[in-house]
């Protein structure tokens, strides 16, 4: 019970050096990144970009987010029929957002929550179109002008039931107090 209230304590404190009011606590960004699918699916189809949107609401460390991108993945096999990939992913987690220096408006963020993918074609691990799973993912932030936070971030998904891929997403957040 002790440790439940210390990280509770720590989730909810206002970031050090930094008052809390410095940092926006709703956001909605612009992503675009690169994806490498992995297992099966990359043999299948390996790297491919994406682009998409997110947005949250974090009052403290602690806080929600949801996104959702559009990727393309091409296949070099010829003996492939559909040589297409477009996969649409949309992800809700929880966000956790902690502050590295006493006066650099930069932070450290790590993510996790559940992702729902949807392929244009029936893709590995079970020839299916639509697959949910868990996403994990670690990334900076840095505070711009009071308002605008650039991002990047590496997420991890799925780790069971379904296909998996390293996500690696360029983000530039409008952020509103």
């Amino acid at each position: 019970m002790a440790a439940l209230i210390v990280a509770a304590t720590l989730l909810t404190a206002p970031a050090s050096g930094l008052a809390q009011s410095d940092v926006p606590e709703g956001r909605f960004a612009v992503v675009l990144g690169g994806r490498e699918n992995v297992g099966s699916l990359g043999a299948a189809f390996g790297r491919g970009w994406l682009a998409g949107v997110e947005a949250g609401y974090q009052p403290g460390r602690l806080g929600v987010a949801w996104s959702i991108t559009w990727g393309q993945y091409n296949s070099d096999d010829a003996m492939r029929v559909d040589t297409e990939l477009r996969l649409t992913e949309m992800q809700f987690g929880l966000r956790v957002r902690w502050p590295i220096g006493q006066t650099t408006p930069r932070f450290l963020v790590g993510a996790g929550g559940v992702s729902l993918m949807r392929a244009n074609i029936p893709i590995p691990p079970d020839a299916e179109r639509e697959y949910l799973g868990p996403y994990a993912g670690v990334g900076m932030e840095q505070l711009l002008l009071g308002r605008y936070m650039l991002g990047l971030e590496a997420r991890y998904g799925m780790f069971v039931g379904g296909p998996g891929g390293l996500t690696v997403n360029l983000s530039l957040a409008f952020g509103s107090r």
